[in-house]
């Protein structure tokens, strides 16, 4: 018994949700960026800029609108636990095992 492949269009959107987690877990570079917004402006800009990605990640996520391409939606469209989702981003170690949990997917997909 084969598995069915999955559908590109899914895969797309459940990259949406990755890109979204990969920006949650942007503290290191937000310390990184404190301490050279310190004598750097270029970095004060940048700094806030990953502040703004970082939250606007976190409201996009627990935002329980439903409209096309909201988190709902996809989560909706693609057949994703999204309270297990929510659940996980809440916390680093969380994001963390999502994001590498789907890396290991991927990666076993790329493989078959």
């Amino acid at each position: 018994m084969t598995e069915e492949p999955i559908n590109p269009v899914h895969r797309l959107w459940c990259a949406v949700i990755l890109q979204a987690v990969c920006d949650m877990e942007s503290g290191a570079k937000i310390k990184r960026a404190e301490q050279s917004a310190k004598t750097n402006i270029r970095s004060k800009f940048a700094l806030k800029d990953l502040v703004a990605i970082r939250k606007d990640a976190f409201n996009w996520a627990f935002d329980h609108k439903v409209y096309p391409g909201s988190f709902v939606w996809i989560c909706d469209m693609c057949e994703l636990d999204q309270k297990k989702i929510l659940n996980m981003i809440q916390t680093k170690q969380g994001r963390k095992a999502l994001l590498f949990g789907l890396i290991k997917e991927r990666r076993s997909e790329l493989d078959s």
